[in-house]
């Protein structure tokens, strides 16, 4: 029989549709396509405006809210899923930020005991709602993403004429980066430093590592599956928190 060119066009799309409604394991029933993969995301798309909300500070940095509230209207400026310059009754969105801690701490010394490198480090909580005026019931859950800590770090050297208000410009570029990842994701992981992913966890915190228990002291792989890296960071970083306060 002589195909035509239109015959061997619908046997091909026939053949594809054919594949597409097959019986596999993830798809048992070969009347049905499978469904698109659904992701757990924190911020629907259906909501495209945010409000952030002055930054409250617990720690004696007046310097930092104003200047992280400027880093995080420029980071989901960069990021494109939501825009920030509205009002707030007119935002879908309310972003809550708070200071919790700022720490300046000497890394080395010279000979006669004076600190040669620096490494400061900022803890913030974050608290995402849903603006009342858009929820579509009494029992719609107003929460999208409950208090979460991040935190961020950097160092300086004013033996390279680096200065603690430079490496605080990059402390905020980089929280706000973690903020707005964060956001989205309910965590940062992907923007932590490998200082971060490989840190030692001290004798003392080995109970909190359950996976852990033959070892005394604990190095989490940076190639860990990913979501046993998260929960043991959480865990980890939860505890850090607590002890600190």
């Amino acid at each position: 029989m002589k195909m035509t060119k239109h015959t061997i066009i619908s046997l091909f799309v026939f053949s594809l549709l054919a594949g597409r409604c097959a019986s596999t394991p993830e798809n048992p029933n070969p009347d049905t396509a499978v469904a698109p993969v659904q992701s757990n995301e924190i911020i629907p798309s259906r909501y495209k405006t945010l409000y952030i909300h002055n930054i409250r500070s617990r720690a004696e940095t007046p310097y930092i809210p104003q200047r992280l509230k400027e880093k995080l209207r420029i980071a989901y400026l960069a990021d494109g899923r939501l825009q920030t310059d509205n009002k707030k009754e007119e935002s879908d969105i309310w972003l809550y930020t708070t200071i919790e801690h700022y720490r300046k701490t000497p890394l080395h010394y010279d000979q006669f005991g004076k600190a040669t490198q620096y490494r400061i480090a900022v803890v913030a909580t974050i608290r995402l709602i849903k603006n009342p005026n858009i929820l579509e019931s009494k029992e719609e859950e107003p929460v999208l993403l409950p208090t979460t800590t991040i935190q961020s770090f950097a160092t300086f050297s004013p033996l390279q004429f680096e200065t603690e208000m430079e490496a605080m410009e990059s402390l905020m570029d980089s929280l706000g980066q973690r903020i707005v990842l964060t956001s989205f994701e309910g965590w940062y992981t992907d923007l932590k430093t490998e200082e971060e992913l490989n840190y030692k966890v001290h004798k003392n915190q080995k109970s909190i590592l359950k996976n852990f228990q033959e070892r005394s002291d604990v190095v989490i792989p940076k190639d860990m599956p990913k979501e046993e890296r998260d929960r043991l960071e959480r865990e980890y970083d939860q505890y850090q928190y607590k002890d600190d306060e």
